[in-house]
Formats: structure tokens, sequence, C-alpha cells
């Protein structure tokens, strides 16, 4: 099992919960990375509040 990174920002975060997501998609430049996701692997949300 590989765990995988799902990028947010917080307001995101809330916005796709509060909307039910269940399902996050990949960016077109990242179709190679999404080709490696396997049944079982687990995406893991992670937010923050940006840098500066």
């Amino acid at each position: 099992m590989t765990y995988w990174l799902n990028l947010f920002t917080v307001e995101t975060w809330w916005e796709f919960k509060d909307a039910g997501g269940t399902l996050s998609g990949f960016s077109g430049r990242r179709w190679n990375t999404a080709q490696r996701l396997q049944p079982g692997d687990r995406l893991r949300p992670i937010t923050g509040t940006g840098t500066g």
C-alpha cells in the first residue's frame, strides 16, 4: 500500500467536504503520477495556509 498526498488550501478542503466530496482528480500534467495509483493505495489530503 502506498500513501499519496493531495494538497488543498484550508478553504478548498472545506468546500470539497461541504459539497460531499469523495472523489478527487488530477490535472493533466499529473497523468503519469496518477497512473501509478493502485487499488488499496490511500490518498491523504493535506492542508496549509500557504507560504509567506
